[in-house]
C-alpha cells in the first residue's frame, strides 16, 4: 500500500493566472494532479513536469493542440504511475507559451500492511505517522506509554500525526490511530 500526501499552493499563492486551481491528491499507488484552465483562456498544449528538488524538471506527459475555452472553464486530469518514493514531489505545468505555474508538492510514502508508515526524527524526538485518509474524515489519536497511561490524545482531519516523545524518549510508546472504518496502534521504541 502507498501514500501520497497532497498539499496545494501555499497560503494564497495563485499556480497561474489562467488556471483556477492546481492541486495533486492521492489515487491508489498513484499522484492525481488536477487543475482546470479558466474561461476565457487557452494555451497551446499543456506539458506535465516532476521534479524531486524543486529546481530540476522533467517531462513525464503532456495534453497536446489547445487548451481551454472561450467561454468556460475547463478541467484537467493526469496521473504520474511512477511518483518519487520517500519524498516529496514537486509538480508544475508549462502552459504553451504562457509559462509555468507554481509547482505543487506532494509527499510520498508506502504504507505498510497495517496501513500506516513511521519515520522517527531522532534529533528532535518526533515521530511522523503518515496513514491514508482521502477524505480527510476525523482521525482521533491516543498516545499511552506500555503501562497503559495516556499522556495525550487529539484529533486531526489530516493524513499525518506527529507525535513528540520528548518526555517519553526512553520508554515504548504506543499511539492509537482510529476512524469510523478502521484502527492500527503504532509501536515507537524507547531510543
Amino acid at each position: 500500500m502507498l501514500l501520497l500526501i497532497g498539499f496545494a499552493n501555499a497560503q494564497g499563492q495563485q499556480a497561474h493566472p489562467i488556471i483556477t486551481y492546481f492541486t495533486a491528491v492521492s489515487a491508489n499507488a498513484n499522484v492525481q494532479l488536477n487543475w482546470a484552465v479558466k474561461g476565457g483562456n487557452t494555451c497551446n498544449g499543456i506539458w506535465i513536469q516532476r521534479s524531486f528538488d524543486g529546481v530540476s524538471y522533467e517531462y513525464i506527459g503532456e495534453i497536446p493542440g489547445i487548451c481551454g475555452s472561450p467561454d468556460v472553464d475547463v478541467p484537467y486530469v493526469f496521473i504520474d504511475e511512477d511518483p518519487i518514493s520517500w519524498q516529496k514531489n514537486y509538480y508544475r505545468l508549462e502552459l504553451g507559451s504562457q509559462g509555468y505555474t507554481t509547482p505543487v508538492t506532494i509527499d510520498y510514502f508506502p504504507l505498510n500492511e497495517e496501513g500506516y508508515s513511521v519515520v522517527l526524527d531522532a534529533g528532535s524526538n518526533v515521530a511522523y505517522i503518515y496513514f491514508s485518509n482521502p477524505q480527510r474524515s476525523r482521525i482521533t489519536y491516543s498516545v499511552f506509554t506500555v503501562d497503559g497511561k495516556v499522556h495525550f490524545s487529539g484529533e486531526t482531519f489530516e493524513t499525518m500525526i506527529p507525535v513528540n516523545y520528548s518526555s517519553l524518549a526512553s520508554q515504548l510508546i504506543l499511539v492509537r490511530v482510529s476512524n469510523s472504518l478502521t484502527a492500527f496502534t503504532v509501536k515507537i521504541p524507547g531510543l
